[in-house]
């Protein structure tokens, strides 16, 4: 998560984790804010300013990190990244939406097939292992699908020769 380029990250979200446009290009460049050393907002994006006045939900006010994700649930507290986008198909055995008084919790959340949890790390380097990363991750960086399927997955389960790849 820590060097993977602005526009990869934000084809990543859309095509693979499914989420909009507008949304995709709000959590790209609020993680590209958090990430990087200074206190210049890009575009749809977020810094310490916005966190301290309007921090994410179960937050108190805080300031942008600045500096590289340590841990991958620090994407929680990225403007934009719900529990959903961060956990995927699996976010409700993680997360229960807090009981608001006076307001009802949010159950309209879009659930997405895979999350950020599942496709990136804090601590690669921006190296991936082919030989042990999931189709989810090498579909969202090698455009043809098939390619994955048939030369990646199946050749490492040792189901086809090298030739035909």
């Amino acid at each position: 998560i820590n060097t993977v380029p602005p526009d990869l990250l934000r084809s990543i979200l859309t095509t693979t984790v499914g989420i909009d446009g507008d949304w995709a290009d709000t959590v790209a460049s609020s993680i590209q804010d958090w990430r990087d050393p200074n206190d210049d907002r890009t575009p749809n994006g977020a810094e310490s300013e916005d966190y301290s006045n309007n921090p994410n939900p179960g937050f108190p006010p805080y300031v942008a990190k600045d500096g590289a994700i340590d841990d991958m649930s620090e994407l929680l507290m990225i403007r934009g990244v719900t529990p959903a986008i961060y956990w995927g198909s699996t976010y409700s055995r993680h997360w229960q939406p807090p009981r608001l008084r006076g307001a009802a919790a949010n159950s309209e959340e879009q659930t997405y097939a895979v999350g950020l949890v599942d496709l990136f790390t804090a601590v690669s380097g921006g190296k991936i292992n082919v030989n042990t990363a999931s189709a989810q991750v090498l579909e969202s960086i090698i455009p043809d699908p098939n390619m994955v399927q048939e030369c990646i997955i199946r050749r490492r389960a040792g189901q086809c020769t090298p030739a035909p790849c």
